[in-house]
């Protein structure tokens, strides 16, 4: 139960100060590996103080957010969200027995299910503030967040959001791993794969993204791979599957609307490496690319490709979870290059206008990368 004298504003604004303790995911494997009671109840412990700093920094990021953004109600919604479930944690006693672990457990269990929606409401928010600034910056509304939004076209807010981003990607991380490591399940410790071929993700990646893109399109490239496809490394084919999953959606696309008028459309190739520390996959396209002066703002969050049918399709799918678009938020990227570089990886792109493009995914196969949160 919740604490109604407690002063929770100024509570969270002292934890938002601390700094968080990032770990490895081999730290992560070894104590998931070892996962008997003793394990568990000190892996609480550790979520027990953790959490609620990463929680709190979240909130202070929202209630800093300009021009009014902070005040609309999918923001204040995510923001309550995630006050609620720094209270839940910081009103209950650190766990000491089993059965403390226990509680808190389905306490985290059910933090991490109303926590599933966020993303939908923060794009779902940005893109009303885009819409919004276009409105103001036409001249029909008069006000001091026109005029502040004036001096600009397009609104990126990807600092904001790759911090926002990164430290949700922890937090579900932690808490989804601390949630599975109680389940043995063979081949996997938590939810890190032991031996994760990225030739079966890719697979998998293209079978699900060549779906989509039928229902949209009526039509699919063919995606053939190529290089290394025996090597399997320790890592979170959630994580991974994303990751290529949304290069494969965007170079689909491209193609299918590049070469509509062609009798048939170019393959895709995905090329599969292994280096000393990294693994590499290069996706290649011939979806027309984009120009030299547009590669830097594939990584702003307000930046998408898509025809204005697919930007509206996704808007109308931000409420709709069960509903997957085939592009428009414009958040697919940047979240893709965010997710690689939570375990030390990086996700580059170069293109050819007029020809196709090319994105190359690093991932650190070794576990010894630290998590990369936000300063």
């Amino acid at each position: 139960m919740i604490d109604s004298h407690i002063n929770w504003e100024e509570k969270l604004l002292f934890s938002a100060l601390e700094k968080p303790t990032p770990i490895t995911l081999q730290e992560m494997h070894t104590f998931g590996k070892a996962a008997n009671g003793e394990t568990r109840l000190a892996v609480a412990k550790f979520l027990h103080s953790e959490l609620p700093v990463r929680l709190a920094q979240r909130v202070r990021d929202l209630n800093r957010l300009p021009f009014g953004l902070s005040t609309m109600s999918s923001i204040i919604e995510v923001k309550e969200c995630y006050e609620r479930s720094y209270k839940r944690i910081m009103s209950m006693s650190c766990p000491h027995t089993a059965s403390d672990e226990e509680r808190f457990r389905q306490l985290v269990t059910e933090i991490k299910k109303q926590d599933s929606h966020d993303q939908a409401m923060i794009s779902q928010a940005l893109q009303e503030l885009m819409l919004t600034t276009r409105g103001l910056n036409s001249g029909g509304i008069n006000s001091s967040m026109g005029r502040s939004m004036s001096m600009g076209q397009d609104w990126d807010f990807s600092k904001f959001l790759d911090n926002f981003y990164m430290s949700r990607i922890s937090i579900r991380m932690l808490m989804g791993h601390y949630i599975a490591i109680k389940d043995k399940v063979p081949g996997r410790v938590g939810i890190i794969n032991d031996n994760l071929k990225p030739i079966d993700v890719v697979k998998q990646a293209a079978h699900d993204a060549g779906g989509l893109c039928s229902y949209y399109y009526g039509n699919q490239p063919e995606v053939r791979i190529e290089g290394d496809q025996d090597f399997s490394l320790q890592y979170v084919q959630a994580h991974m599957y994303y990751i290529v999953f949304e290069l494969l959606k965007n170079s689909m696309r491209a193609t299918c609307e590049f070469n509509e008028q062609a009798e048939s459309l170019p393959p895709i190739y995905v090329a599969i490496a292994k280096g000393d520390d990294d693994i590499c996959i290069k996706i290649s396209d011939r979806g027309g690319g984009i120009p030299r002066k547009g590669l830097d703002r594939l990584w702003t969050y307000s930046f998408t490709t898509a025809r204005p049918a697919h930007t509206k399709s996704a808007m109308e799918a931000s409420v709709d979870s069960e509903k997957a678009v085939m592009a428009g938020f414009g958040h697919g990227l940047p979240l893709s290059r965010l997710y690689a570089r939570y375990w030390g990886g990086d996700v580059n792109m170069t293109s050819m206008e007029n020809f196709g493009t090319y994105a190359f995914v690093h991932l650190h196969h070794l576990g010894k990368a630290t998590e990369q949160l936000p300063e």
